[in-house]
């Protein structure tokens, strides 16, 4: 069974700063068309329920949906009822993943989240430990195992 050692904060810090230096240079804003005098994001919602689009679409294409369990914008439990509100039989209960450490030295094969999987054309619901919303950001090492697998068709 997987290893729960050292891995809910191995994200590297300092990121954030270097970004914010880069996204103040003028000519980074002119390329992205950001006006820098204009503050705050202005939200506008543009679609309405999606789970009739899923549920059209998972029949068709295999599907991952993951979640960063410590999200603070889409949380985990949302993402989990959404998913589980689509009607699908449960083939394969809670368990959980594991994956290699972006942690030098660290362990290997240690607990990088947990998956439920579905009856419809395997359809995966997985969680991502102390991954934040933009999992491949704070997780890349769990990101990694969990899109290679998908892609190569492993069990999650």
């Amino acid at each position: 069974s997987p290893a729960a050692v050292g891995q809910l904060n191995d994200y590297s810090c300092g990121g954030e700063s270097e970004m914010r230096k880069w996204l103040h240079r003028r000519e980074v804003q002119q390329a992205l068309h950001v006006n820098a005098n204009e503050g705050g994001m202005h939200y506008r919602q543009t679609a309405g329920d999606l789970r009739p689009l899923y549920a059209r679409l998972i029949p068709k294409y295999k599907m991952l949906i993951y979640s960063g369990n410590v999200d603070a914008c889409v949380p985990t439990w949302g993402s989990e009822q959404w998913t589980r509100e689509l009607g699908y039989n449960v083939t394969r209960e809670w368990h959980a993943w594991s994956s290699d450490s972006a942690t030098p030295g660290s362990s290997q094969n240690v607990l990088a989240g947990y998956a439920i999987n579905y009856d419809t054309n395997d359809f995966t619901f997985a969680t991502v430990r102390g991954a934040g919303h933009e999992v491949p950001r704070y997780k890349p090492e769990f990101a990694l195992t969990l899109l290679s697998k998908f892609i190569r068709g492993e069990s999650i």
